[in-house]
């Protein structure tokens, strides 16, 4: 399991914490079918981030399972992570990255809240903190979002693009669908997931 650092303010755990298995055996089809038997026995509505940065293989067949246990669980509440890391390292092919000279990613999470009632400074900070940390996965949680303001949908697209730049996934976890809507409709990059609630 991933070490979360806990030395940042805005770092929290909550109800619906995001569930992350990280997958250290090649991806293949029996390595996917035990993780399907570990998605079953995720309690309902919690988000599930499957982190394949650190695989050593896969193959066709393994690919192919794991983005069909997404389509049956739902891209929203599933997200694989660490794909594009994965394939670079291990065909050697280091433009699969954003930035084809930044450091591959310290395997790991950082979890972050967003509260509305916080100044946008404060997640901006965060943000950019945890960007500099250069883990493989910043996750913001979003379950006290009820609403989005313009100024926020900024923050979380420049956060977006500056992990995108860093070769690493942002995932925001626990959106309301109104939010997630507005998200989806902002300028993220393809390495940002919104996981609906």
């Amino acid at each position: 399991m991933p070490t979360v650092p806990r030395d940042m303010a805005s770092i929290s755990t909550q109800q619906q914490e995001p569930v992350v298995l990280t997958l250290s055996d090649p991806l293949t089809r029996p390595v996917v079918n035990r993780l399907r038997n570990l998605v079953r026995g995720v309690s309902g509505g919690r988000p599930i981030i499957v982190d394949v940065t650190t695989t050593p293989a896969f193959d066709s067949d393994g690919t192919s399972d794991l983005l069909s246990l997404q389509e049956e669980v739902g891209a929203r509440r599933l997200v694989v992570v660490g794909m594009r890391q994965a394939a670079a390292r291990i065909l050697d092919v280091p433009n699969l990255l954003a930035d084809d000279i930044a450091p591959q990613p310290t395997p790991g999470l950082i979890l972050i809240e967003a509260r509305p009632q916080r100044p946008l400074a404060t997640l901006r900070s965060a943000l950019r903190a945890a960007v500099g940390r250069h883990i493989a996965i910043v996750i913001v949680d979003m379950t006290a979002v009820f609403e989005i303001s313009d100024e926020m949908v900024e923050v979380f697209e420049a956060a977006s693009v500056a992990a995108a730049n860093e070769g690493f996934e942002l995932v925001l976890a626990n959106v309301t669908p109104r939010v997630a809507a507005t998200l989806l409709a902002a300028d993220l990059a393809p390495s940002t997931y919104v996981a609906s609630q």
